[in-house]
Parts: structure tokens; C-alpha cells; sequence
């Protein structure tokens, strides 16, 4: 019998007679006792680890011969193949004592005989135990092999393919042709393979390959299959590079050769994500945006070639900036430019006149560095009328004119901005400003693609657009609306925010509150960013006076003046005091039906009144306009 690659070499007489010696040996086992076609026994020393049984092994049928193949067992290091013709239950016969790899082809058997197909495992531990039987007929092919049904294509890596097909009766050996085009005369090929599937190494990356499949046996060789098709995949982009700004990350990469676009994935900790954050990237970086300061986010790119992706590679960690008390963020769209300061959260201060209360603000949040310019306020209205936004007109009559004017004594919207458009806006109700915070919101997301979501919605979860007046000139749906949960567009300042934001001192300690530090805060009886108060609060002295109009504008002025035309406070607000009052969203605790407004304005006395010190809190009707009332807005951080 013949064994292809391996014999069995018959035992020499000398060895016949020492094995005899050492049978009759007391003592002694004869190592020639265990019957080769027995093999019942594992053979298996004092020490070390046998190997596994084997899975059951697949036979494939073949003229005279049966191929078989099984999976490798781990820490083997050879392998027996046993068979027995007839019966499961007949001699086990050896056919292969040393077999290094994990297949190996019985031959010279009877076609049409059906044999049974058993596999060990051994190293030099020992021979682990027979796998479960197989069972296999040869038969003499008449013909030659049939075609092979149509192969199944995967990726595998970069470069790679592996095609898999099913076995075809009386075949030996395949051929496997591939190429970039559907033609198989033009194709590659790869020969003499005995099994059912196989790798095809060397491809470009992300390029799509059609595959046949040819059969063969002595007798002759098949058609082609019918082409199946794969795609292999991208190399993942490389030298990914990460830099931190304040709520984004700038992320950039080198470009991948095939690629069209690529993918981006991000979280602050853990996986990566099922679904990505950014895709159809066409370029080799992008900016992430809304991101929580000081936080560490791990970073993932993808290449990818129409639905072709490549793997996603290790992530590459990158930190959003810190973010401190007056750290000065701008918003840019269009050509209009306008800063917010951050004031952190967690943190209690002093409020009332005399300081003898607390309050305390959670979130950390941005505040506008100054009150809502003109001509800002005209470049989201003029956008937002186009896209649906329905503000009132003064007195809730067409023919007394927009809502909005120029400072506190200019033109009324539409006027253009010109050389005016620096004054603070003016002469509008509380309902405007509101929906105009929507707006704002929105159109920041048409400019720069950064959607920070709308806060004052409706039931359906939508921004609010109209100020709708009914005949008492009130909108109930506007008076009803709270701000959305989560949401961190922009908004009217909640009175104990303005507050915070005015009173803050951070480490400068002058005219500020005893038993707070670090920060500190101004006395309740001084206007922002003060280092005197007033005292008394209605009569200051004329070193008093003279600071207070060091940082607001105000003193029986005859008209609001430009934005940022005195002295900002610790955070870098301008006119926190005086100038113009300020909306704020809160209810009034004095005035039912009327909203709060904070901050005092331009025709505030000297003396005899107390409207500009930071704990003083106003209040005006929502529907009601005036020309010293304007508005500055805050947005919740991430």
C-alpha cells in the first residue's frame, strides 16, 4: 500500500528478534504489542500534555482514493490516519503514522467500497484519542469533473480575498482564476489546490476582483463557474493628529491612496462607536464640535471607497482646552462676530442689597460679552424673516413701526446697521428677544454647520418662530415655554446667571463679600466690576460716582452709547451696569405678569436711585417695549 509522501518501513529480522528479546523479558513491555490495526489504546506517557481528539475529519471521494482534511489540533505535532473498509465497526487500519500537516489522501482503494476515515493527534507527550469517524466512497468518474456552482468572495485584509466554493464529486484539484474585469481569458490564476477554498494575497487595496472556479481529475477538467465578486478593503488612514480648542477637537490625517472619503468615529472612553459621528469626510481633517471641555476623547477614522471601509486601527486620544473663568469663546457668521465668556458651574454666591442671601448656578455656562448689537440683532432678523420668524411691531400695530431700533434713539428696524450698528438694540418686547434666540441658534447652525439645538420650543419639540398676541396682547404659548432640557443653544440669562456674571471678582479681593474667595464677588451695593460701592446706596459720594463711571454708562445720559465704551468687569462683560437694562427670562416676584430685567441703563441718576448696582432686579410686562431696554444671552456649556 502507498502512502503519498510517507512510507511504512517493515521491520529489519534483528528488530524482530530484539523485540522478541524484550517480550520475554520480565518486567518489560513490548512496544510492538499494541496492535497496529487494533489502536485502541492512547499511547500516552507519565508526563506532559496529550493532544486533543481531533474533530471529525471531512472526506472527499475521489477514483480509488479519499482525500481528507481536518482541523489542526492545538499542540499536535503529527497526526495518524486510520481507516477500516466496510463497517464503522471493523479493523482500524493505519495508513499514516507521521503526518505534519492537517490533510492527507488515502489511495489505492476499491471504488465503489465504502471506508470509514479516523484521525489522531500526537507530539511527545504522547497520541490523544481517535476522532469521530467519517466516512468516504471512491468511485471511477466516468467524466469529467461538473462545473462548480458559483464561488463566495470576502475581504480578509488589505489586498486579500478569500474565495470559497463547494466541493464538486470526482474533482481532484481546482484552479481558481480572478481579475479586475469580467472576462476570464485576461484573468490570473492559482493552481493545484486540493481543498475548497482558498486566499488570494497581492491584490490592490479597494479594488473589486471577479473570481471562477475550474475542477479537475484525471479524466479532464470542468467549465468555469459562474464569476462571483469581492471587494478587497482600504488600509485605515494613518498619522492621525488631534489638537484641542475650546468645546472641538481638530482632527487631521494622511490621505489614503484609493479612498474617497472617510469616516470618523469619537467617544470619551471605551470602543469605538457602532455608528460614526461624521461620514462622507472628503478631505483629510475635520472639526468636532459640541464637545464638553477639559475632556478626553478617543479618536477613530475610517477610509473608505463607495461601501468599501477599512478597519478602524487603534484610537488616538486628543483633550478639548480647559476652560477658566473669562475665557473668551467667538461665534463667527457671515461677517459678524460676537464673543461669550465662561463662567463655571458648582458655584454659590451672595445676593440682595445688604448680601445676606445665597444662590447657586449648576451648569457652567457662556454669557454674552456684551449686550446684542444692532447690527447683529438686524442680521439674524433680516435671515430669520426669510426662513418663517414672525416678530411684533410696536404697540401691536403695523403702523407704529417694527420692534428694534438702533441704541435708543435711531431708526427702527429694517434700517441697515451702518456706522450705528455697534449701539446696543432696543424697543423690543421679551417675546422678541426670545424667539430671536431661537433664530440666532439656527442661523449660527446654517453658517457653520454646528447645531447647538433651540431652547424655546414648542410641544412638538420645534422652535417657536411667531410671536402670536392675542387681544390682551399676550402669547400663551411663549408665557408657558420653558427651556428645553439638553439643549445648549442660545438663550435669555436666568437672573441668579446675570448675577453671577456681574458680581464675579475671581482672585481680586477688592470691595467683595466677606467669607467668600476664590473666587470672590462684588458687594451687592456697587455696580460690576466696581472696586467702590455705593454708600449709601442711594447717595453715593463722588469717589463713588467717579468709579461707578469708570464701568457703566449712566448718570441722566440722554442716549445708550456703544457697546464696550466704558471699563468691562473681572469676566470681561462690558456694561453689566447701565448703558441699557437687560431682559432676563424669569418670572418678576413683585409684578405679576411681567418678566425681570437687570443692570440699570443710561438714564439712571446719580443719585436717588438704585438701578445699576448688580443685586438690583427690575421688571417690565413681556409685550411691553422701551428704548433704554435691551438684551444680552447666555448658552448652557457643554
Amino acid at each position: 500500500m502507498i502512502i503519498s509522501g510517507i512510507s511504512i518501513r517493515r521491520l529489519s529480522c534483528a528488530a524482530f528478534f530484539v523485540a522478541l528479546f524484550l517480550v520475554i523479558l520480565p518486567g518489560c513491555s513490548n512496544p510492538l504489542s499494541e496492535q497496529i490495526t487494533g489502536g485502541e489504546k492512547d499511547h500516552t506517557p507519565e508526563t506532559g500534555t496529550v493532544p486533543g481528539k481531533p474533530d471529525t475529519p471531512a472526506v472527499i471521494p475521489a477514483d480509488k482514493q479519499l482525500a481528507v482534511s481536518w482541523t489542526a489540533v492545538s499542540g499536535a505535532d503529527t497526526y495518524e490516519l486510520w481507516y477500516a473498509e466496510g463497517s464503522v465497526s471493523g479493523e482500524k487500519k493505519l495508513y499514516a503514522a507521521d503526518i505534519t500537516a492537517a490533510s492527507g489522501t488515502i489511495k489505492d482503494l476499491a471504488n465503489g467500497t465504502t471506508y470509514y476515515v479516523w484521525v489522531r493527534a500526537k507530539n511527545s507527550a504522547g497520541t490523544g484519542g481517535f476522532s469521530d469517524a467519517a466516512e468516504g466512497t471512491p468511485f471511477e468518474p466516468l467524466t469529467a469533473p461538473a462545473t462548480p456552482a458559483q464561488p463566495v468572495i470576502t475581504a480578509v485584509g488589505m489586498g486579500s480575498l478569500k474565495a470559497v466554493w463547494t466541493a464538486v464529486p470526482g474533482a481532484v484539484v481546482y484552479t481558481v482564476y480572478y481579475h479586475t474585469v469580467n472576462n476570464s481569458g485576461m484573468a490570473s490564476k492559482a493552481e493545484n489546490i486540493t481543498g475548497t477554498e482558498t486566499i488570494l494575497a497581492g491584490l490592490g487595496n479597494a479594488v473589486s476582483y471577479y473570481v471562477w472556479i475550474q475542477a479537475e481529475n484525471e479524466k479532464g477538467t470542468s467549465g468555469l463557474s459562474d464569476p462571483g465578486q469581492g471587494t478587497t478593503i482600504l488600509p485605515a488612514p494613518g498619522n492621525i493628529q488631534v489638537s484641542g480648542a475650546i468645546e472641538k477637537l481638530q482632527v487631521s490625517w494622511n490621505a489614503v491612496s484609493g479612498a474617497d472619503s472617510y469616516d470618523l468615529y469619537y467617544n470619551a472612553g471605551g470602543s469605538i462607536p457602532g455608528t460614526p459621528a461624521k461620514t462622507g469626510i472628503t478631505g483629510t481633517s475635520v472639526v468636532i464640535t459640541n464637545l464638553k471641555n477639559s475632556t478626553s476623547y478617543n479618536i477613530w477614522v475610517k477610509s473608505r471607497k463607495g461601501g468599501v471601509y477599512s478597519t478602524a486601527g487603534s484610537p488616538v486620544n486628543g483633550s478639548t482646552a480647559v476652560a477658566g473663568a473669562g475665557t473668551m469663546q467667538s461665534f463667527a457668521g457671515d461677517s459678524v462676530v460676537f464673543k461669550m465668556a465662561y463662567v463655571p458651574g458648582g458655584i454659590t454666591f451672595p445676593i440682595n442689597t445688604n448680601d445676606s442671601g445665597s444662590a447657586a448656578v449648576a451648569d457652567a455656562y457662556w454669557i454674552g460679552e456684551t449686550e446684542i448689537t444692532y447690527e447683529l440683532y438686524y442680521t439674524v432678523r433680516k435671515w430669520a424673516e426669510a426662513k418663517g420668524y414672525v416678530f411684533t411691531y410696536l404697540n401691536g400695530l403695523p403702523a407704529s413701526g417694527s420692534s428694534g431700533r438702533i441704541g435708543s434713539n435711531g431708526a427702527y428696524y429694517p434700517a441697515v446697521p451702518g456706522s450705528s450698528g455697534n449701539q446696543p438694540v432696543t424697543s423690543f418686547s421679551w417675546y422678541d428677544a426670545v424667539i430671536w434666540c431661537n433664530a440666532l441658534t439656527e442661523w449660527y447652525k446654517e453658517k457653520t454647520g454646528i447645531d447647538l439645538g433651540t431652547v424655546y420650543n414648542n410641544s412638538q419639540g420645534q422652535p417657536i418662530k411667531v410671536v402670536s398676541l392675542d387681544g390682551s396682547r399676550k402669547d400663551s404659548v411663549l408665557d408657558a415655554v420653558q427651556p428645553a432640557a439638553g439643549a445648549k443653544g442660545f438663550r435669555l440669562p436666568l437672573n441668579k446667571e446675570w448675577e453671577l456674571a456681574a458680581r464675579w471678582r475671581g482672585g481680586d479681593s477688592a470691595n467683595t463679600v466677606t467669607g467668600f474667595s476664590n473666587p470672590y464677588f462684588t458687594k451687592g451695593n456697587s455696580t460690576s466690576g466696581a472696586v467702590l460701592p455705593f454708600s449709601p446706596v442711594n447717595n453715593p459720594t463722588a469717589a463713588q460716582i467717579t468709579e461707578a463711571d469708570r464701568v457703566a454708562v449712566w448718570g441722566s445720559k440722554t442716549a445708550a452709547a456703544d457697546v464696550k465704551s466704558k471699563a468691562g468687569n473681572a469676566l470681561g462683560l462690558y456694561d453689566m451696569s447701565g448703558n441699557v437694562s437687560e431682559w432676563c427670562f424669569d418670572w418678576s416676584a413683585t409684578l405679576a405678569g411681567a418678566r425681570t430685567k437687570r443692570g440699570g441703563d443710561y438714564f439712571t441718576a446719580y443719585r436717588g436711585s438704585t438701578t445699576i448696582i448688580v443685586s438690583y432686579i427690575g421688571d417690565f410686562l413681556p409685550n411691553n417695549w422701551d428704548f433704554k431696554v435691551g438684551f444680552r444671552i447666555v448658552r448652557t456649556a457643554y
